[in-house]
């Protein structure tokens, strides 16, 4: 956290510290009050700790956010403390992911400090950091692979070609392994790529022909985002499509592993490639046949899950999800998966507000906002299968960003 004058960044230092260790301590605190299992940690933490006794269970989901629940389990035992505690301390990383993006992105510490607070302050993000669920490591990696991303834009310098090389390797890698996650962590991968698209079409000479007509300089209003499109072909090719495939294949390696001592135990050399290859493939398959079944999809007169929500009614906070409810005489306890609603309603008005301004002004830091929302929201409007509002968690961020 330096300034342009390589100095450090003393307020920011304090003020990304301060908001980590208070996200911390909300996260830690009576971390096993309530007791396991709590919605979903009735699957993910039963599969990371099948993990560990070298039975992989084939689920929804890649396995990558099992096996950190299950470093958890390692160190705490399987118990709420174990299942719980990796979520809770990466999810207190996530206010934290996004001081330090919105930094890089704007070099602004107020700035960058506020849309800290804002993110800690959210209700849905608290609740998912503090039970043993999987969506707070997606959007803490697709955090960490825009930090990379634009710390790689900032090595212009001929001498710096090789920490620009290795910032968006490691970006493409956390790519790899948000998608390892959940799926819908490619949407961090799509976000990029789209950047990348606006940023070469601002070096197209059609473009800057037609925009020039209108005396608007592209590449100059995209600012360090137009660095984009300077890039050569291997690196797009390199750092955006294959460092992300090897890191999603390198997390199912464990996986498919361990399935092979089943299923090919006695494989060697090209065999043993060819059982990896296919079992990969069936796990994959697996995934997709599970989220596209009927059993998963339902219909609105006959939802599969009474939590059920449309992705429209997201943006509002319409449709919070019931996590846990005991009754003890006259006292109830219930916890549930509900954003901040002002929080979330006047984040919903910044992220119209912005991307109009930016469309109108070309700015770059309202652009890559509104990038990162829609291509982390709008694929869901084509999704079939039952939604709910956690689905939502990394549009969110980028909309806390919008309003500060």
């Amino acid at each position: 956290m330096l300034t342009k004058q390589g100095q450090y960044n003393w307020l920011l230092i304090g003020g990304s510290l301060s908001i980590f260790l208070a996200s911390l301590a909300l996260r830690l605190w009576d971390l096993d009050r309530f007791p396991y299992p709590v919605f979903d940690e009735v699957h993910f933490p039963k599969f990371a700790e099948n993990y560990l006794l070298g039975i992989p269970s084939n689920d929804a989901h890649p396995p990558l956010g099992k096996y950190l629940i299950a470093l958890g389990i390692v160190l705490f035992g399987h118990n709420e403390i174990g299942d719980r505690v990796a979520s809770a301390v990466i999810g207190a990383a996530i206010p934290l992911l996004v001081t330090g993006l919105v930094y890089r992105l704007t070099s602004k510490t107020f700035l960058a400090i506020l849309a800290g607070i804002m993110t800690f302050a959210d209700g849905l993000l608290l609740v998912e950091s503090r039970y043993g669920l999987l969506n707070v490591f997606l959007v803490a990696l697709g955090l960490g692979s825009q930090i990379f991303l634009l710390t790689g834009l900032e090595s212009q310098l001929a001498h710096q070609a090789k920490s620009r090389w290795l910032m968006l390797s490691l970006s493409g890698i956390m790519l790899g392994f948000c998608a390892g996650v959940k799926w819908n962590g490619a949407g961090f991968w799509l976000m990029t790529w789209i950047l990348i698209a606006i940023a070469l079409l601002a070096r197209n000479p059609l473009i800057q022909k037609l925009l020039s007509k209108m005396n608007i300089n592209l590449s100059i209003k995209l600012g360090k985002l137009a660095d984009l499109g300077t890039l050569p072909w291997y690196q797009y090719l390199v750092c955006f499509v294959i460092m992300p495939a090897i890191a999603y294949i390198l997390q199912w390696t464990p996986h498919v592993i361990m399935v092979l001592k089943t299923f090919a135990p006695n494989a060697t050399g090209w065999q043993w490639l060819q059982a990896f290859g296919k079992h990969l493939a069936m796990s994959n398959q697996y995934i997709y046949q599970w989220n596209t079944s009927p059993s998963s999809i339902g219909t609105p007169d006959h939802p599969i899950h009474p939590y059920c929500s449309s992705a429209l009614s997201w943006a509002l906070s319409m449709r919070p999800v019931a996590y846990y409810f005991h009754a003890d005489g006259d006292v109830w306890q219930n916890v549930h998966a509900l954003g901040n609603p002002i929080l979330w309603w006047l984040s919903t008005l910044a992220v119209i507000a912005i991307a109009c301004w930016g469309i109108v002004k070309m700015r770059p830091a309202l652009i890559y906002v509104s990038v990162g929302y829609a291509a982390n929201y709008f694929p869901w409007f084509i999704v079939k299968r039952c939604l709910f509002i956690y689905h939502y968690m990394s549009p969110s961020v980028f909309s806390f960003i919008a309003l500060s």
